[in-house]
């Protein structure tokens, strides 16, 4: 019985048994079943007397093929259908084999046209075979694979066949052993072209990108020639000395110019035989603690700077007409940064020793162009500070001064005294070269100690200063010489950029960064601040945009070269918006943790409407009732309380007081007084301003009008005083002189 499950039921007789087919040619029978579409293949139908081509398509891989795809026919004889119906079955088709079963779907083998016709062919042969089961005609050898078997397994199995094998369809089963279908011989060989072509195109493919592999590996190993010619004259020809360290600092390779350098320390430097060369054996002792911490903060962090100095080597030979000189210290500014890739740290020495020379001595001639320029002011506060010390002085050798005057001068000239020192200390110290050696400092101690040292410059250009300092220390390490003169430069420039702005304001503020490892100091003024074009350029070392007189054009470079050289950073801005108009030069400097700041010698700042606060003993009143109303105005308050006093007492004067023009204008407006004793340079509204405004709306008060000064008489100033035509009194003076002026005034004449 057949069980082709495709074959039309009319085709099975009522026995069970396969029936020959009526050729019908309306009709026409197809034994050979048409399989599903095979992607990449062109395949045959057949069907009757009309044969179709299907177009082939593109196969991703033959991997991906299953054997489902390659059945060329289901069609199938049960084992026990005669040989006759077999080969009639043969005739009415073009089909080579047949697949034969048992009756439980199991195929048991093939039977071939060929193997059919020879046997009915023979004489005698369809009286012999005709009836005879097809099983006992089936091939020698079959071939029978499973569906889930990987294709080319099965390719390896059929196309592996030898003789007339090669030729034989292979039978496909299920997973079960039951029949699918059959494979022709000639679909395989397709898919093996197929294979065939896919392996080629793949070894082309390979061989493309091996070629380009080439290539590019080519290229590389040019460039990485390259790379390393142009790494090796660098390093010769740098002029930095270059060396690969390990973790503890020994040196594991390194250039020819720090060869050079540590082959010039001679007998000086000695490497550990047993531990090999060591950067730290060549420095001198007191930097070598910190080239370790540096070692290991590049380690953690990836890199780190110091400055180090290498050991002094064998001293010059001796001329013998004089002593032999000291062999020269070589200062280096290192840059280590850590390689992962092979655990080193690459250490990068710059010899800065010439640089450092120049920026000393730049910083000196800053240091004396800036003393140049403001020597007048500071003759001007040092008589300030004198004078109150001749004239209580003065004043205590009067016999009938009671206890309480008496204190009360003396305190007057304890505290001038004192003042006065701390001026001369802080001109010592500015005028001192500085130690170019880093210790714990205070920021807010250093900025208040170089605002309080230019407080005669800042009043004389009548600018009001607004301090926000913070209540803590803010701990740098750095040179307190050389920051002071950064922040003393920096004053000076905004006090000058401000000379013809309505508003004059100077704001210096301090500011510590999220996490506390970066303080910055920001010095902004409402000058018309920096043209754009000469933003970028005010760096530059000789650039200024100051007359030849004022400036050398190396305040701001040396500046900038002093930030660098702690690390840090000095930039420019303009300011606009909501924070006003001006310039703002921030300085930033890495915190240090652990401060040691050193006692503060500074000038008290002011601490009320900008001007100290006079500790001088009330007095009583004069005896005699005032016959004259006299208005003192100093911004100095031991000057102004001295005039005061010489008034009271010599001239039995009533006396009031005012800080600067603007308050003695508000006075004058409010009362009436027979004299004026006034300061020239004071904040506000100075002297010359304040007679000008009397000369106009109090113009018979303007011969009874007396100028005290600490002026030099030079400039634009001294001109206004000698054209004003009234008598000025110099600081410092006694009692005496004051009084010997006063007396020439009209109202105190007989």
């Amino acid at each position: 019985m057949s069980v082709d499950r495709r074959l039309s039921p009319d085709l099975l007789d009522r026995t069970g048994t396969a029936a020959l087919p009526s050729p019908a040619p309306s009709a026409p029978t197809s034994v050979r079943a048409a399989r599903p579409f095979l992607p990449g293949l062109e395949i045959d139908e057949i069907g009757g007397e009309e044969t179709k081509r299907r177009p082939a398509s593109s196969l991703h891989s033959v991997d991906a093929i299953h054997p489902h795809t390659l059945i060329d026919s289901v069609h199938s004889v049960i084992e026990t259908t005669p040989v006759e119906e077999v080969y009639g079955l043969f005739q009415d088709s073009r089909i080579a084999y047949l697949p034969v079963i048992d009756g439980t779907g199991r195929p048991l083998g093939l039977c071939s046209r060929g193997q059919i016709g020879f046997l009915l062919g023979a004489r005698y042969g369809f009286a012999l075979y005709a009836k005879q089961p097809i099983s006992r005609h089936l091939m020698p050898r079959h071939l029978v694979v499973g569906e889930e078997e990987p294709i080319r397994d099965i390719l390896n199995q059929s196309l592996g066949r030898l003789g007339e094998e090669f030729h034989h369809d292979v039978i496909l089963v299920d997973a079960g052993g039951l029949f699918l279908g059959s494979i022709g011989v000639q679909t395989l060989a397709r898919v093996q072209s197929m294979l065939v072509r896919e392996q080629m195109d793949d070894l082309a493919r390979q061989r493309r990108e091996l070629t380009e592999g080439n290539q590019i590996l080519f290229r590389s190993i040019t460039e990485l020639r390259q790379v390393q010619a142009r790494s090796r004259i660098l390093l010769e020809n740098n002029a930095a000395g270059v060396a690969l360290l390990d973790t503890a600092g020994r040196i594991e390779a390194l250039n020819p110019t720090l060869s050079g350098w540590l082959a010039a320390l001679g007998n000086g430097f000695e490497f550990p035989s047993e531990t090999g060369p060591s950067l730290a054996d060549a420095v001198e002792a007191r930097d070598r603690n910190r080239l370790f911490d540096a070692l290991d903060e590049a380690e953690r962090r990836g890199r780190s700077a110091l400055e180090l100095r290498l050991k002094a080597g064998p001293p010059p030979p001796s001329n013998g007409a004089s002593p032999r000189a000291e062999a020269p210290v070589r200062l280096l500014s290192a840059s280590l940064r850590w390689i992962e890739e092979t655990g080193q740290i690459c250490a990068s020495l710059l010899d800065i020793t010439q640089e450092r020379l120049f920026l000393r001595k730049s910083l000196q001639k800053e240091k004396e162009t800036f003393l140049d320029s403001l020597a007048g002011g500071i003759a001007h506060e040092l008589n300030n500070k004198l004078l109150p010390i001749l004239g209580f002085a003065d004043l205590l050798r009067a016999a009938d001064l009671d206890e309480a005057d008496r204190i009360g001068h003396a305190e007057v000239i304890f505290q001038s005294a004192n003042e006065s020192a701390a001026i001369v200390r802080q001109l010592l110290q500015f005028c001192r070269p500085t130690r170019e050696e880093a210790v714990p400092c205070d920021l807010v101690q250093l900025v208040s100690e170089a605002v309080a040292f230019l407080q005669f410059r800042i009043r004389e250009m009548q600018t009001t200063v607004r301090l926000e300092l913070p209540a803590h220390p803010v701990p740098i390490l750095a040179d307190p010489g050389q920051i002071k003169q950064i922040v003393i430069n920096l004053v000076i420039n905004a006090v000058d950029a401000m000379e013809k702005s309505m508003k004059r304001e100077l704001r210096v503020r301090i500011e510590v960064g999220e996490g506390g490892e970066q303080c910055r100091l920001r010095i902004a003024d409402t000058g018309s601040g920096i043209p754009p074009e000469i933003l970028t350029r005010i760096f530059d070392p000789f650039f200024t945009t100051k007359s030849q007189d004022k400036g050398s054009g190396l305040g701001l470079s040396v500046c900038q070269a002093i930030a660098k050289s702690h690390r840090g950073e000095l930039q420019a801005e303009n300011l606009s918006g909501a924070m006003g108009n001006g310039a703002l030069f921030t300085l930033s400097l890495p915190v240090h943790a652990a401060p040691e700041p050193a006692p503060s010698q500074a000038l008290p700042l002011p601490s009320e409407n900008g001007k100290p606060v006079s500790p001088i003993v009330p007095l009583p009143p004069a005896p005699a009732p005032p016959r004259r109303r006299a208005l003192v105005v100093d911004d100095e308050a031991f000057v102004g309380g001295f005039v005061g006093e010489v008034l009271k007492r010599r001239f039995n004067c009533l006396v009031e007081r005012a800080a600067n023009g603007i308050e003695a204008v508000a006075k004058l407006e409010e009362g009436t007084y027979d004299l004026v004793v006034s300061d020239v340079l004071m904040p506000r509204m100075n002297g010359v301003d304040l007679f000008r405004w009397v000369l106009e709306n109090r113009p018979a008060l303007t011969p009874n009008f007396l100028f005290v000064t600490g002026h030099d008489g030079g400039g634009e100033t001294g001109a206004a005083l000698s054209g004003s035509g009234r008598p000025v009194v110099p600081k410092p003076f006694t009692a005496d002189i004051l009084s010997e002026q006063v007396r020439r005034l009209p109202i105190l004449q007989p």
